[in-house]
């Protein structure tokens, strides 16, 4: 089965919670009528090196997958990819660094 795998490097603001960033997320797919397939957060999991400066700085790392389906004539990325974006809007707990999308194929 067709699948959508998000991948996002953040971090964390004071008040954060991994229940809260999971209650977001799961209200963004709900809103979409899609369903979460799974959820995992890694707080500090990935060190990249800062552009310019040598300084490396950890963030927390939360990866999720969710149904794939048609909307007709709508694509599936800018919809899904819409929402997504807007996460730390609906949760301001978190500050993106970076958001990495893909398709996979998974069994349920």
């Amino acid at each position: 089965m067709k699948a959508f795998k998000v991948t996002i490097l953040f971090t964390e603001k004071e008040e954060f919670t991994e229940e809260g960033l999971l209650k977001a997320i799961q209200a963004d797919v709900n809103e979409i009528k899609l369903k979460l397939f799974a959820f995992d957060y890694k707080k500090d999991a990935e060190e990249i090196s800062l552009d310019f400066i040598p300084v490396t700085k950890k963030f927390s790392k939360c990866v999720y997958i969710i149904e794939h389906k048609e909307f007709g004539a709508l694509p599936y990325h800018q919809i899904v990819l819409g929402g997504i974006q807007t996460i730390d809007k609906k949760y301001p707990y978190i500050d993106i660094h970076s958001i990495d999308p893909e398709f996979v194929d998974v069994t349920l």
